[in-house]
């Protein structure tokens, strides 16, 4: 049987936004922009809200007035090794507030220069409490949207979204005018990244994390780990979730609890130590995780007083297609062998797919298909180990650990620089990166 570990380590949607201007004080810009000039910038005409009544939302933070008063909020999208969306993008967060026509400019130059950024739309209540109404969009058609747009070097020009609408049944703010209307506006390698890039998008909701669960004192980082295996007809047997959270606060005693109010974690516990970059952790069976994983049911990290910690949405955690369906890319590898010595491997293909939910329905993945793209070239690698010695065979360039060179693509994998054996096939392993999972794979003879 073919094992495979999958490992998400994702920054969640987070919405506890009371004292956030306190938090601006501490992390970045707390005060607000009224952009002027007549350089490039994001244009907004207006914020229209589709919504007939005021929102249940599980965490509000203000009441919803007759006048409804929005603000831009801008920041960077920086990704780390533990949280692939990093608190400290907090620092560059930059407020825009409406023109005195209730238009909306954010200047091009505004944006960083060294990575990607979300806008997030914000209606801002007489008491100066905040409330998320959605992420800034450039749709792109009527299902897919750029959320996470690049770094001021990559755009041209002005992009117009012209009125862009929320409501309560999506984070995501539709614009009136799309990415290809908007096409002058980025290089052409941009614009076709940003096609390409589209189905990961749900990804960027996550950065509202930082919002709510970054302190003075202390951050939570919620992330998701599962496994599966798949069995002799190839079909996955789904295995459990597990809910990691992330933190440098090692004193508090806390336990996660799902949107029900019911304890995941085993008990209240101190979190793990200085010697763990995750804190604490839950493990709950998949079917139960995507019933309770829905837009506005919030997961808690509480202490035995019910102080909340922290607060997250966990429905936006995997990238989904237009079925439903969570992409977890996976290998059925396969070889040749070479003509004049058939002990040893020429060739080996990867045959890229993805299950539906059902374990047993697959889709595959082709060079033509957008989520290839997605799957990181460099992140590739296989190893393999010698009676008790390991190895490891990379396409980027050799390390001064002294790795195997190969050459190819995510698809195919030749050239090895040290001759790999049919027999030693039983010993590798390859993994890989897509989006912000981790993936590997235990080679199947």
């Amino acid at each position: 049987m073919r094992k495979m570990l999958v490992v998400l380590g994702i920054l969640m949607l987070v919405f506890s936004l009371v004292g956030c201007d306190d938090a601006f004080s501490l992390f970045g810009n707390d005060g607000t922009t009224t952009p002027e000039g007549s350089e490039s910038k994001f244009i907004i005409d207006a914020i229209q809200n589709t919504s007939t009544s005021p929102p249940e939302r599980a965490l509000r933070t203000s009441t919803r007035e007759i006048e409804e008063v929005y603000e831009l909020w801008l920041m960077p999208t920086r990704r780390g090794p533990n949280e692939p969306i990093m608190h400290e993008n907090m620092s560059g967060l930059k407020r825009f507030q409406a023109m005195e026509d209730g238009s909306y400019y954010i200047p091009i130059s505004e944006f960083p220069n060294y990575c990607s950024s979300v806008v997030f739309i914000m209606q801002v209540s007489p008491d100066n409490s905040q409330e998320l109404v959605g992420f800034l969009s450039l749709k792109i058609n009527e299902s897919t949207q750029v959320i996470e747009f690049p770094s001021s070097e990559e755009m041209i020009s002005d992009v117009s979204f012209g009125v862009v609408t929320v409501s309560e049944d999506s984070y995501i703010a539709i614009s009136q005018y799309s990415l290809d209307e908007n096409g002058d506006s980025f290089s052409e390698a941009t614009y076709l990244a940003l096609q390409q890039n589209a189905i990961a998008n749900n990804f960027a909701l996550m950065a509202l994390n930082i919002l709510g669960n970054t302190h003075e004192e202390h951050f939570y980082a919620p992330s998701l780990s599962f496994s599966y295996s798949r069995d002799d007809a190839s079909d996955v047997n789904w295995g459990t979730i597990g809910v990691r959270v992330y933190s440098d606060d090692h004193e508090s005693i806390a336990a996660l609890f799902d949107p029900e109010g019911a304890m995941i974690s085993s008990s209240y516990r101190v979190g793990y130590g200085v010697n763990s970059s995750v804190q604490w952790s839950a493990r709950l069976s998949l079917s139960e995780f995507l019933q309770l994983a829905t837009k506005d049911n919030i997961w808690t990290l509480k202490t035995e007083d019910e102080t909340q910690l922290a607060a997250f949405d966990l429905s936006v955690a995997l990238v989904m297609d237009d079925e439903g369906n969570p992409i977890i890319p996976c290998i059925d590898p396969t070889y040749a062998v070479k003509e004049d010595d058939p002990s040893l491997v020429d060739r080996i293909d990867m045959n890229w797919f993805y299950y539906e939910l059902d374990g047993v329905t697959k889709h595959p993945i082709t060079l033509e298909s957008p989520i290839a793209s997605l799957i990181e070239e460099s992140s590739l690698y296989m190893d393999i180990q010698v009676d008790e010695n390991y190895g490891t065979y990379m396409l980027r360039s050799r390390g001064s650990g002294g790795a195997f060179g190969m050459e190819g693509d995510i698809f195919s994998l030749s050239n090895f620089d040290r001759p790999l054996g049919v027999a030693e096939l039983g010993n590798l392993s390859i993994g890989y990166r897509f989006t912000f999972y981790n993936c590997n794979t235990q080679w199947e003879e």
